[in-house]
């Protein structure tokens, strides 16, 4: 699918613009949480592994020392057992509580990549809506580079039928000669207006078939990868009105 983008040099001077730059920017904020949340459980399962090895070695150490005392005492191996099973219940205790711990912090990491998909991923979807519906409108350069792109994915050049929103019918018709310049077995091209395209984008229609390279199918398809439940509603549309 071609990527929304801008031609005019005034334009990209001033803000550099891509349905792909929102895609990534979406994929880095997740990723960051991802990072942070596995750092917090791997700092938590260190500190359980330290507190479980020094609670053995303790352990062990009484153990032996009250074994011995209270073997001595008694005369018999009964005081070494006793304290042997006192420090294996507080070893038990420790490794529970641990254990306890652990699993909290890993609900707590899967809680905040939720949190991340949830929130942050559905406003930069929206965000891209309402950039992509205005740069759309106001930048030719945007419905050329459609168009070029989607004539690129048709497989029979020969006869055309382009459709755009009314207002960039004109622009269109200032393209077709560098398309045809590009593309030498571009015969006949219709232009063909259509009210239901958002300015920006356009729909390319041969005999074998259609490339759709309206705007928002290309931010429907975006949706679907990174919030699915946000992709084939009116939502983006919505946000970006």
């Amino acid at each position: 699918m071609p990527v929304i983008k801008s031609t005019n040099a005034a334009a990209d001077r001033a803000i550099p613009f891509s349905i792909a730059d929102i895609e990534a920017y979406a994929r880095t904020i997740l990723l960051r949480a991802r990072q942070e949340a596995d750092q917090l459980l791997a700092a938590a399962q260190t500190a359980a592994e330290a507190l479980k090895a020094e609670g053995r070695s303790e352990g062990l150490a009484l153990g032996k020392k009250e074994g011995l005392t209270q073997g001595r005492a008694e005369g018999s191996i009964q005081g070494k057992s006793q304290a042997f099973e006192s420090e294996k219940t507080r070893l038990t205790e420790l490794l529970t509580t641990m254990q306890s711990l652990i699993g909290t912090i890993e609900q707590q990491r899967l809680d905040l990549i939720d949190q991340a998909e949830a929130e942050v991923l559905p406003l930069a979807l929206a965000i891209a809506a309402k950039i992509t519906w205005r740069v759309g409108a106001f930048d030719a350069g945007v419905v050329e580079a459609n168009v070029a792109e989607a004539v690129r994915l048709v497989t029979t050049k020969h006869d055309l039928r382009i459709f755009v929103h009314p207002t960039q019918k004109h622009t269109l018709e200032d393209i077709i000669p560098r398309l045809k310049q590009q593309w030498p077995q571009l015969q006949h091209v219709g232009i063909e207006e259509d009210a239901a395209i958002l300015a920006g984008g356009c729909r390319v229609v041969t005999a074998g078939g259609e490339i759709d390279a309206r705007l928002e199918t290309q931010l429907d398809q975006i949706a679907r990868e990174l919030v699915p439940e946000f992709a084939g509603t009116d939502r983006l549309k919505m946000d970006a009105a």
